[in-house]
This record gives C-alpha cells, structure tokens and sequence, in this order.
C-alpha cells in the first residue's frame, strides 16, 4: 500500500498493489513510442519496463485532484420533485398476446404518480409518463412484479408544450370601405385565440395569427353551427356579413431554439491510465479558452476501463460549441485516440435482440418436443390404437414391468413426458407462476375478490393443463404399480395422458415460434426501412470561418500528459 503527499503533507494519492495479476498490469501498460515521448510515464514507467504502480481508485476519482476540477451535479432537485413529469422508454420481456399489453397498462396505472402507459407489443416496448425522478425504480419494480422483466432505455424530462401558432391567410369578398376593415379586424381580435389580425381593403384579403389547435380556424370562418353558440357575443367574418375563403395556412414549425443537448463520445485509443486526465484537461481548457463555462460541461468523465466521456451543451457554432470540435478537440490530444458519437442501443434494436433471443428459445424446446412426440406417436396412439390386438409388439408393451399393473408403454410414455413437461413447457411454467405470484404475494394491492375472478392468462391456461394431465396420469401410474391383482386384457388399454402432454406442448411451441418468426421478421422489415436513410454526410464549409483549433503537438517534442 503506498500513500503519496504533496509539500503540505496533504495526501493526494493512493496506492494499491494487493489483487493486481499480470493481465491487469500488462494491459494498462502504454505504447513504447508513447513512453519515449512521455516524460510523466517515464518516470512512472521506468525505461527498463519495470511494473506499474496502478491507483486503486478510478481514473474519474483521481481528476478530482486537477486544478479546475469538472463540477457534476449528483444530486438533482428535479429527482425529488413531484412536479416535474418524465417520459421513460422501457423494454420489456415476456409479453406475448394483447393480455399482456392490458396486463401491464392497468398495473401501471395503478400507480399514483403515473399519468400515461403506451406498451407496444410487435417492438417489445413501452413508453410511461410519470411525475418525480426517483420513481423510476417503483415503476421497474412494478412490471417485474407482474412477470416480465423491464430494462430502462431512456428517461428524458418532458417540457411544457408550447401553444402553437397559426397564420391564415384569408381571401374575403364584400368589403368597401376602411369602415369594414374596422369592423372585420374588431370582430376577430375579439376571439380568445387570435393573436393579431391584418385586413387590406386593396387585396381583399387578410391574414390572421391564431393560437391552439387547427379547429379554431372553423370558429373564424364560421363554417359551423355552433360557433355562434359558443362566442354569442363574438362576430366572426360571416357573422358580419362577408365571405371568407383560407387561401393558405401556415402550419407552425419546430422550434429551433438553442436547447442543451447531451452527447456520448466514444475514445478508442487510450493506453495509458492518464490519458482519461488529459482529455478532462482539454476540455477544461476549451471551457476557460470560449469563455462558455456556463454552455459546456462534463456531465460523466471518461475512466481507462470505460473510455466514454459525456458532454452537455448548448450548441452555438459562433462559439466553437458544436460535436465535430469536441471531436476534433480531444483527437489533439494524442494522434492515437479515434473519437466518434457513441449510440446507444435504440428500442428497434433491443426489440429485435428480444425477439430473436425468444425465438431460439422456443426454438430448441420445439426441436425437442418434435423428437420426443415421433416415439411417442409410435407407441401412444399406432400401437394402442391402430395396430390389432393379437399383434406381438402390442401385446408386448401392453404386458407388465417392473411393479405391479404399470405396463411397459405407461412406463416408456412416462419416461418420455417427463423431460417435455419440465424443459419443453418451463417457458409457461415460469411466466403462470410469476402472474400468481404477483396478485398473491404479501402486501399486494390486488382487491381479494379481483383475485378469484379477474386472472390468467394463455401461459396459464397452457401450464395448467400439462400439469392436470401430468399429474393425473402419474397417479394413474402409481395406482397400477401398486395393484397385484392380474388385469384382463380387455383392461390392459392404457388410461393415462402422458403422450397427449407431448403433442399439445409440441403443437403450441410450433404456434408460438410462428408467431415469434414473423413479428421478428416484421421488426427487421421496420429495421430495413429505417437504414435506408443516409447515416453519413458531406460538409463543405469555408475555411476562413473555420474556429482556431488546438494545435496539435509535435511528434519529436516530449509530451506533458
């Protein structure tokens, strides 16, 4: 353990050789031409190679010591206020009917701090607006209690929609004089919604700002009964005796307005454990060079093991605030670096990730199934039901073995059922238990009459009904091993379920893995659409507007890392 202290005795790192073995040491080594330019890692390093002394905390830890240290905001007001709305994306496991989607819609609703529930069956997603931060968790707690396991994608803060604007441009008929203009521009200005209201006598025409939803332009034209009713007191352009006619409507564009914006670069090249420090370093310099510490911070600081660096901004391309000088910025620092946006796994992509992941699954237990049923086909149903009675094959299951009564056919459908009863419809098994567990575990907020009348699903269905059957033949099976008594042959005839368990878990997984096929292929059909958009583009800019950038340093002078 070792303990370093600046001229003031304060400690300033720390050391730990205890757990490291080779691998960890080698692969954090740097790249012999950058130990020969790097005076810091030669005096860490040594010419001779000698092991490295590795910090036991991490790389984000130890920036904390840089002069101008990257402030985070760990603890956000917004989590704990229950004001703020959030729209989190979720990707969810195990939903396969429309019982499901209901299912999980009315569990979240049940959620006081929840307002809208969206579940998308076909991308295996779901969209939930809530209010407070920190309920993100109760919510995932909540599909997990109802069987299905939920992953948070994204969590993005809903702002206050602004009302939008219309601009109408009317053509109307029967105006003569500026006291018409009064009359009409009077009258519209009236309406709660209108903004502003311009008549031009010498074009015969107008144009009208309103704000709310496009319906509002039927209230100033007057093209429905019940306008009149509603603003009785209000006069319209055909109220007052004119004919208007919209000429063109102009629909309200995004807002462009300059909002932060949070980006991921990812930083491939890293080979040293400072080299996370100097990209901080950079960035920081950037900030205190732009004068725009209030525009650009450093929400997550790369580290060696995750080299991943998240930045917020507001972009301004007058002040160099953009992601291709963030890029170029940190690539200054070592050629060896590779730097590029770094994309998450969107919700088409975890989607199809699930949908392929359930389709193998159900894949190799229909596989399974498939092989078992074919001998039990054989003995189950040609030999007990269309062979004739005196043939020696028949005869020769149908006879005792082992313990009393029980018949060498109940024995060997036995042996055949069983793993498809436990590996073949575990699948249902799983996903029934799971939903009765979630309306009878302790403290659960389902009413105890709803319990009795409103549950089950298919899985349920499915998982039952093996299990009667299963459990009902074995009984059968245990009461023919116990009998001594010799059968007539008229009653040698097998009573038991064993081989229908087979063919219903063989026939529903072949339903289900159609069904798994074609929603996934349906997803890559929606994945295919969506790349048929450019990813790359060309930008042509101007030299001379082109910000000052870092120069980069020499290859023949020492580098300061």
């Amino acid at each position: 353990h070792v303990a370093l202290f600046d001229n003031h005795g304060r400690q300033v790192e720390e050391h730990d050789l205890a757990g490291l073995n080779h691998s960890e040491a080698s692969r954090v080594r740097p790249q012999q031409k950058h130990i020969d330019n790097c005076n810091a890692c030669q005096k860490e390093w040594g010419r001779d190679g000698a092991s490295p002394v590795l910090p036991t905390r991490s790389t984000a830890a130890a920036m904390g010591s840089n002069d101008n240290p990257t402030v985070i905001d760990i603890d956000d007001p917004s989590e704990y206020d229950s004001s703020t709305t959030y729209t989190a994306s979720l990707s969810i496991e195990g939903m396969s009917c429309g019982s499901c989607i209901g299912k999980i819609t009315a569990g979240l609703e049940e959620l006081p701090f929840v307002t809208k529930v969206n579940i998308d069956l076909l991308t295996n997603s779901g969209a939930v607006e809530f209010r407070g931060k920190i309920n993100v968790d109760p919510i995932l707690e909540k599909v997990s209690d109802l069987g299905y396991n939920a992953t948070l994608v994204e969590l993005v803060e809903s702002r206050p929609k602004s009302t939008p604007t219309y601009t109408a441009s009317l053509s109307i008929e029967g105006m003569s004089c500026g006291s018409c203009i009064g009359k009409i521009t009077t009258g519209l200005e009236g309406l709660p919604f209108v903004a502003t209201a311009n008549i031009d006598l010498l074009t015969s025409s107008g144009s009208v700002e309103f704000r709310g939803e496009m319906r509002n332009l039927d209230l100033i034209l007057a093209l429905r009964r019940d306008c009149q009713r509603r603003f009785a007191n209000q006069q319209r352009v055909s109220a007052m005796g004119y004919r208007a006619t919209v000429v063109e409507l102009v629909e309200p564009k995004s807002s462009l307005a300059s909002q932060e914006r949070v980006v991921d670069l990812q930083i491939d090249g890293m080979h040293c454990i400072r080299c996370p420090e100097r990209v901080i370093k950079v960035l920081e310099e950037l900030r205190s060079e732009k004068g725009v510490a209030s525009s650009l911070s450093i929400s997550r600081p790369p580290s060696f093991k995750d080299p991943r660096v998240q930045i917020t901004y507001k972009p301004s391309l007058s002040e160099g605030l953009t992601i291709r000088c963030f890029i170029s910025t940190i690539q200054s620092v070592d050629s060896a670096f590779s730097v590029y946006v770094y994309h998450p796994p969107t919700i088409e992509e975890r989607s199809r990730r699930i949908q392929h992941q359930e389709s193998r699954s159900i894949l190799w237990r229909l596989v399974f199934a498939g092989i078992v049923a074919i001998p039990s086909l054989i003995i189950g149903v040609v030999y007990m039901a269309l062979v004739p009675a005196d043939n020696p094959t028949r005869i020769w299951f149908e006879e005792p073995m082992w313990a009393g009564n029980a018949t060498r056919m109940e024995w060997a459908l036995l042996i055949l059922t069983t793993p498809v009863m436990f590996f073949g419809t575990d699948l249902f098994h799983r996903r029934a238990f799971k939903e009765i567990w979630a309306i009878w575990k302790p403290n659960s907020a389902v009413p105890m009459l709803r319990r009795f009348y409103r549950f089950g699903s298919m899985n349920m269905l499915i998982s039952v009904g093996t299990m009667v059957a299963y459990v009902s033949s074995l009984a059968v099976l245990i009461m023919n091993a116990t009998q001594k008594t010799e059968r007539h042959d008229s009653m040698r005839m097998s009573s038991s379920y064993f081989d229908v368990i087979t063919f219903l878990t063989f026939f529903i997984l072949m339903g289900r893995y159609l069904e798994a096929y074609s929603k996934a292929k349906t997803g890559d059909a929606v994945a295919m659409l969506s790349k048929l958009r450019p990813n790359q583009a060309l930008l042509v800019v101007s030299w001379a507007n082109i910000s000052k950038r870092i120069a980069r340093p020499k290859p023949e002078m020492p580098l300061q890392c």
